[in-house]
């Protein structure tokens, strides 16, 4: 497969009376219409010859459903995400200060309950997963690590409080 878009090849695979079938073809044309849930469009395929009337191939009868591999263009860099992490366009990191900061990002698929964004998350930020109470831009945040070693150093003040009082 190494034409892309309109003319690219497609292999579709189905099942038929119980046994696995292929089918060699090329995209056609877009219906034009994209999902507004999925976010998927629609693509016409056509197969030579589908009812194998000039060959021994096998017949692709009207109405089977089969599962369509057809290849794409890398998309480069991306980041996938669950998609309940945007809000209004925006994705709530934690900077390098430890400062929430709110990142514009480009989503360019949805693949059930996550997105791919391929513009606006850089290597290595820290996207954030936990609900905030009540979030605000430039607010220093802590992860649980931080607590924990909060909470060993308060320790060991009341440990050398206690051995100051002897």
């Amino acid at each position: 497969m190494d034409k892309k878009g309109n003319h690219a090849e497609v292999g579709l695979v189905g099942n038929f009376a119980g046994s696995k079938k292929e089918w060699i073809g090329k995209i056609v044309r877009s219906e034009g219409v994209v999902d507004s849930k999925s976010r998927m469009t629609y693509l016409v395929a056509e197969i030579d010859d589908p009812y194998g009337l000039n060959s021994d191939k096998n017949e692709l009868r009207f109405g089977t459903y089969v599962t369509a591999y057809v290849e794409g263009s890398n998309a480069g860099n991306v980041a996938i995400i669950p998609r309940h992490l945007i809000v209004n366009g925006l994705v709530a990191v934690m900077d390098s200060d430890k400062t929430l900061r709110y990142k514009p990002v480009k989503i360019i698929r949805q693949e059930g309950s996550n997105v791919v964004i391929s513009e606006g998350l850089e290597s290595g930020m820290q996207v954030i997963t936990s609900a905030l109470d009540y979030p605000l831009e430039g607010m220093k945040l802590a992860l649980p690590e931080d607590k924990a070693l909060q909470d060993e150093s308060e320790e060991t003040d009341k440990t050398e409080l206690a051995m100051e009082g002897e």
